[in-house]
């Protein structure tokens, strides 16, 4: 593109070469899922809504790439060796992970550009009408369910033909999230193409010239296909993924920029499938739960390496940043911090009703929405960052800030934290170079864990779930983040909220246990926490008593 847009063609030539530009747009290829354009902007796969057009906008020249701009950012900073030291937390183990991303690969990936970035918007095409016949003709068949009709060539079996019922549960669940009337989606309906043969589908006829080369689904209007998938679960994912963005399109009328489009699909995609049932919206206990989905892994493989993203950065990605992998486990990340954290939900699950602004209207009203909590949430997502683990409990984890500060006595003070939450407030400030004592006592349960004993009467083993008893010495039978599970930390934060470019204090923080005296050599305001995962609070019981004295 680049070649051509120097060339030094006479104006008469002008036409003809315009002509070419658009024709070798609508042949660009797209990287993973297909997005269309929205309202405001391309995104970087390809699913458009015929009954919707985009709003023309024109091709501006782009000084560097997204890629190239976000590896410009800067970064948030890599935690101590002591805290980012792995042992055996019961969550994963982070010293045990593939060199490679968990995702699903891509061997028909291609030099790719922005469709928008060229013609500004896709024309509309219509479909042929499909005729069974002349599909099982060509090894293709049909599988229908209520809201989708899927054509494969794949054989008959049990994983692949139970997809429509995996979509006709999960169309119920995406209307619950965005308050669609049932009016509105009762008579609503896709059809799917699941490729192993692209070319049996091209012969056939279904595979349209004019959809753009992708490397694993693409979405246009009520109209998605996608390639046979190495597991069960990516091929699910993949299905829902592209179903979001036609649901969305056709339905809502459009998608929203780049990081909420990729973000809300991947979010209402990402599920949990057993006995019949299905759970959109879901977050992943483990890794063996999600086989080549891999966004956990990117965006702890990020961190370690110091290209973790910035929340505000992950919400400027631009309509090219999903030509590669990483973004997708960046929006989904966020989607899910902000579809969780209670400064945030409420407002982002309104933005299904915005997806048709222009994208800075769009960030500004979310923005607006959050009410002044945006210092709070840029905070308690370096924290997530820092320590993101499958499982992650995003409401637990978020900070506890205090209303007030007071200081500490001269006959000292009491405070108690809860043993299911995150970092919590004192309520106290400590000052810089006096000395004082931190004591905690209480006992408090890590859950349940499942041990094996001998029931003689039986003659054999029985596995039976005992309630994990604790006290702010932590159980030295386990370590998480180099420390005993469940002993007692501390911080200290400044008393003021954090500004756009500030790392959190809360990302260092000092084991205390039962006992111990410090010095702060500046002042702080005294946070806590037990030494436990993000996804492990939700079935801890118990509270601290923490006593802080001056000596």
């Amino acid at each position: 593109m680049e070649h051509c847009m120097r060339s030094t063609r006479p104006l008469r030539a002008a036409a003809g070469f315009y002509l070419g530009v658009m024709v070798f747009g609508l042949l660009l290829s797209t990287l993973g899922c297909g997005n269309s354009t929205s309202s405001s902007t391309a995104t970087s796969g390809g699913s458009t809504n015929p009954e919707v057009q985009p709003e023309v906008r024109p091709t501006r020249k782009r000084p560097r790439t997204a890629a190239k701009k976000a590896a410009a950012d800067p970064q948030l900073p890599p935690l101590s060796e002591a805290l980012r030291a792995s042992s055996d937390d019961g969550h994963g183990d982070r010293d045990d992970l593939p060199a490679a991303p968990d995702v699903a690969p891509h061997p028909r990936q291609e030099q790719r550009t922005s469709l928008g970035d060229l013609l500004g918007e896709q024309p509309t095409h219509t479909f042929q009408e499909i005729d069974d016949q002349h599909l099982a003709a060509a090894g293709i068949r049909k599988i229908e369910g209520e809201y989708l009709t899927l054509y494969t060539d794949l054989p008959p079996q049990s994983e692949v033909d139970e997809l429509p019922r995996v979509f006709d549960l999960a169309v119920g669940q995406w209307a619950d999230y965005f308050h669609l009337d049932q009016k509105k989606w009762n008579d609503w309906r896709m059809i799917g193409f699941l490729m192993q043969e692209e070319n049996r589908f091209r012969g056939a006829g279904v595979r349209p010239a004019y959809v753009p080369s992708f490397t694993t689904g693409y979405n246009h209007g009520k109209r998605l296909w996608l390639f046979e998938q190495p597991s069960a679960y990516y091929r699910r994912h993949l299905l829902l993924h592209e179903g979001v963005h036609g649901f969305m399109h056709t339905l809502l009328g459009n998608v929203g920029p780049p990081w909420y489009a990729e973000g809300i699909a991947e979010r209402l995609a990402t599920h949990r499938w057993r006995d019949g049932e299905l759970q959109t919206s879901y977050v992943p206990r483990d890794k063996k739960e999600t086989p080549m989905w891999g966004r956990v892994k990117i965006v702890r493989d990020a961190y370690a390496a110091n290209r973790a993203m910035r929340l505000d950065r992950v919400m400027h990605y631009g309509p090219q940043a999903h030509l590669q992998v990483e973004p997708y486990g960046w929006c989904w990340t966020a989607a899910m911090f902000f579809d969780q954290h209670p400064l945030s939900r409420d407002a982002f699950r309104k933005l299904g009703e915005k997806v048709n602004l222009p994208e800075s209207a769009f960030a500004s009203e979310f923005r607006a929405a959050l009410n002044g909590a945006w210092p709070r949430l840029i905070e308690d997502w370096q924290i997530l960052v820092a320590d993101f683990d499958y499982g992650y409990d995003v409401r637990r984890a978020s900070v506890v800030h205090a209303e007030s500060v007071a200081q500490v006595g001269e006959t000292g003070v009491a405070c108690t934290i809860q043993s299911d939450r995150g970092w919590q407030s004192s309520g106290y400030l400590l000052r810089a170079g006096e000395s004082y004592r931190i004591s905690a006592q209480g006992r408090y349960s890590l859950g349940k864990m499942t041990v094996k004993h001998v029931v003689k009467q039986k003659g054999g083993d029985l596995q039976e779930p005992k309630t994990w008893w604790c006290e702010p010495g932590g159980v030295t039978v386990r370590y998480h983040r180099g420390a005993p599970l469940g002993i007692l930390t501390i911080s200290l934060r400044p008393p003021h909220e954090l500004s756009a470019n500030d790392v959190s204090a809360l990302l260092q923080d000092k084991v205390i246990g039962l006992q111990q005296a410090l010095r702060p050599n500046r002042d702080g305001v005294l946070y806590l926490r037990i030494n436990e995962a993000a996804a492990g609070l939700h079935d801890n019981e118990g509270e601290l008593q923490i006593m802080i004295e001056k000596l």
